[in-house]
């Protein structure tokens, strides 16, 4: 039995495909490692800084309650400003976890 020779072609897929499995076995390997443990140092610290902070003697302030509904009703106003007539009407603010909402009612 002979050995055929490869073309030049497949030897660049050879290659092609050899360089991929490299940067893709360093990218598995080292590098996704690496960042994931930059990202729990960097969460680590951070919770230790608030440890820190509400350790303080007097504790930090919440922040200051926040209401958009002035700037939503001029935003809406110039939304709906081409309309003969509009009425909203805002129901009250709702909160879940990270998420607050407030419901509009549009006739």
């Amino acid at each position: 039995m002979t050995k055929r020779q490869l073309t030049v072609r497949e030897k660049l897929l050879l290659g092609l495909l050899a360089v991929t499995a490299l940067v893709s076995g360093y990218l598995m390997l080292f590098y996704n490692p690496m960042l994931a443990q930059i990202r729990v140092a960097e969460k680590q610290r951070m919770e230790r800084e608030l440890k820190e902070l509400f350790e303080k003697d007097p504790p930090p302030r919440s922040l200051a309650p926040y209401d958009n509904s002035q700037a939503v009703m001029l935003e809406l106003h110039g939304i709906l400003s081409a309309a003969e007539d509009y009425s909203l009407a805002f129901s009250t603010v709702e909160a879940e976890e990270s998420i607050v909402r407030r419901s509009i009612s549009l006739t």
